[in-house]
């Protein structure tokens, strides 16, 4: 490799070395940071390259008083989404591999050494690079060279952007995120993927089934595992007698926070009656409940946990004890805080 133009400079050198970055960012004002592995590879190699390597850059910065740095983030740390999902800035994390749970770790690097080390980061979830779509995935993805430069302008001219994310993408009609732009830089997209779509779409897919339903694409399908070989997902349902299904409230969003229950044989004692012990049954999160504690209020019961999770279970009110016990109903603790809370 040779420089393009006058006045640059090449040169070559593994970043995890302390030599390198300092020789690197030496009077530097800006980085535009682009090295490391761009692809889905085993996990000590991206860990090493894009881990290990960011961190000895975002070190750097700080010796050399670097004012910012442009981070290629990537799609792929959002590539489990379907492509019938519209995303914006705010949406969750869903990587689609090594690759892209890297790149997750690289936008909370530059967050934190903005909010710790005052060093700017524009983290950029970069699209498909290319100088023309090529696949049907593209029409979404693109992000055209013309856009890329002017976009890596913006970064350098912008006068203080703080912590940034943004997506790296052409202003494509069929863009699976919004905003395209970016206001705060100045960046406004001006090619369009659409251009081409036409002749995209006389041709073959060359994705799978799989890459055509995830934002990912081909990477979705690597190292993945199909719904048949996943761990079966089953649905309890407590018998108590006398209550029905609505009464014990299994519905998701009822039940939430209330099912984080021990996996061992437990004993449970009603208020004033007599104990039951309940089965063993395997649950979430392990956190030794190890019984029923009364209140001066007879209708009221706190579980005594153990505290090491810090978890503090809230008191509810039994107005079914006297239809358990008369049923002689052998419960789970589970089945016991559903059917109680039902009726609060």
């Amino acid at each position: 490799m040779t420089p393009i133009r006058p006045g640059e400079d090449l040169g070559y050198g593994d970043l995890r070395e302390v030599a390198n970055v300092d020789r690197l960012l030496e009077g530097v004002d800006v980085l535009i940071h682009m090295a490391g592995t761009s692809v889905e590879r085993p996990l000590p190699e991206v860990i090493e390259n894009n881990l290990v390597g960011l961190h000895a850059v975002y070190e750097g910065a700080r010796r050399h008083a670097v004012r910012r740095i442009v981070f290629a983030s990537s799609n792929h740390a959002i590539g489990m989404y379907g492509v019938d999902e519209h995303l914006g800035l705010d949406c969750d994390f869903r990587p689609d591999g090594f690759y892209g749970l890297s790149k997750m770790w690289g936008e909370g690097i530059a967050r934190m050494y903005w909010d710790k080390h005052g060093i700017e980061s524009v983290c950029v979830r970069i699209g498909s690079a290319l100088e023309r779509p090529t696949e049907s995935r593209h029409l979404s993805t693109w992000f055209g060279l013309d856009d890329l430069l002017q976009f890596m302008m913006r970064c350098i001219e912008a006068p203080k952007v703080g912590f940034l994310v943004a997506w790296g993408v052409s202003a494509n009609t069929r863009s699976y995120w919004s905003p395209t732009s970016c206001e705060c830089l100045g960046y406004y997209p001006t090619q369009n993927s659409e251009e081409f779509a036409a002749e995209i779409l006389g041709q073959p897919n060359p994705l799978d089934e799989l890459g055509r339903r995830f934002q990912g694409g081909g990477f979705v399908g690597l190292d993945y595992t199909p719904p048949e070989r996943r761990p079966a997902r089953t649905r309890w349902r407590p018998e108590l007698p006398g209550l029905s299904h609505n009464q014990l409230c299994l519905r998701q969003r009822t039940c939430t926070g209330l099912l984080h229950l021990c996996s061992i044989a437990t004993e449970v004692r009603p208020p004033g009656g007599s104990a039951w012990w309940m089965p063993k049954r395997r649950t979430g999160i392990f956190l030794g409940a190890q019984g029923w504690r009364n209140n001066s209020d007879t209708s009221r019961s706190r579980c005594a946990t153990r505290r090491s999770f810090g978890f503090r279970p809230p008191t509810v009110r039994f107005t079914h004890w006297a239809t358990l016990r008369a049923k002689k109903a052998r419960s789970s603790f589970s089945s016991a805080i559903i059917a109680s809370m039902s009726k609060r």
